[in-house]
């Protein structure tokens, strides 16, 4: 553990974490593949307090305080169970943020897409105050990781469905300009997820599609090698959940649309054995995309 603080102290002499001898016991809790923060997390027991810290690169700070400041009491306030910022120390290239440190218990394999998927419909219902005014950067799903998936399944696909570049920038552009949009968590992974409901990890948080964080969730549990029929019995499943938040059509679109990409986006990751019937879910969802592009009335830019 001291040779933890000694290489933080020897990267920003600034920051002043808390050392081993000033909490009664502490330990690593956990890992993480972030860019931004330094995967290595500890809890820090002390007298009457247990913290968990993460720690961040400096240039995420303002991002971290808008959500902490802004976003999180008006999550607490409407029943969305997470842990609250407590402490915040600033240096000059790292900062370290110190939550109330929450116990979590693990949902069960073939608990969590009920468990998450839950949760996902509990932060979309979540209502903003008018002058809670997102970053910009929080409002454009399609960046980075996104965009590169959405290529890499254009890529894939291109010789099963010739015509998928311009199918799939229809549906981006019909899916950013009609979905109604909430509030996403951008990673409810069953690392983030836990039992009674309570979520972790906010640092992908956005201003999305409703149906990004469930074809995410989709995604994610597509190892157990979806069918199509069970897709579809799905899509009606998920948008009980959220019928009084949009139409079923653009809802369909949107859902569609995100399962996609993260299905394609998963199955790279994971090196899954059943990779051809993921697949296999991936071209019919983009030929169900254009079929339901249709009868919303967008006329398709395909040669």
């Amino acid at each position: 553990m001291r040779t933890y603080e000694r290489i933080i102290n020897a990267y920003d002499r600034n920051l002043q974490i808390y050392t081993n001898r000033k909490c009664r016991h502490v330990t690593f809790e956990g890992s993480g593949y972030s860019t931004s923060v330094l995967n290595s997390y500890r809890k820090l027991e002390f007298e009457k307090q247990i913290l968990f810290e993460k720690i961040y690169f400096d240039h995420r700070k303002k991002l971290i305080l808008f959500f902490s400041n802004i976003i999180q009491p008006q999550l607490l306030e409407q029943g969305v169970k997470t842990a609250q910022l407590l402490r915040l120390h600033e240096g000059n290239k790292l900062f370290a943020t110190y939550y109330e440190y929450l116990d979590l218990e693990p949902l069960e394999e073939n608990k969590y897409f009920d468990s998450a998927t839950d949760v996902a419909a509990r932060i979309a219902k979540v209502k903003l105050s008018e002058s809670t005014n997102i970053p910009e950067s929080r409002s454009d799903y399609n960046r980075y990781t996104f965009n590169q998936a959405l290529i890499n399944l254009q890529n894939e696909l291109k010789p099963h469905i010739p015509d998928i570049r311009n199918l799939l920038n229809d549906t981006d552009q019909y899916v950013s300009e009609h979905v109604e949009r909430c509030l996403n968590h951008g990673d409810l992974s069953n690392k983030n997820t836990f039992k009674d409901g309570k979520v972790i990890d906010w640092d992908n948080f956005g201003w999305h599609p409703i149906g990004y964080d469930f074809g995410l969730i989709i995604g994610l549990s597509s190892s157990s090698g979806y069918t199509f029929d069970k897709y579809l019995e799905i899509e009606h499943t998920l948008y009980n959940k959220v019928s009084d938040l949009l139409d079923f059509s653009d809802f369909q679109i949107s859902l569609s649309f995100f399962t996609a990409v993260f299905i394609r986006s998963e199955r790279v990751t994971a090196r899954y054995q059943n990779n051809n019937i993921n697949r296999q879910l991936s071209i019919q969802l983009v030929q169900l995309l254009e079929k339901r592009l249709h009868k919303a009335g967008v006329e398709s830019n395909t040669a």
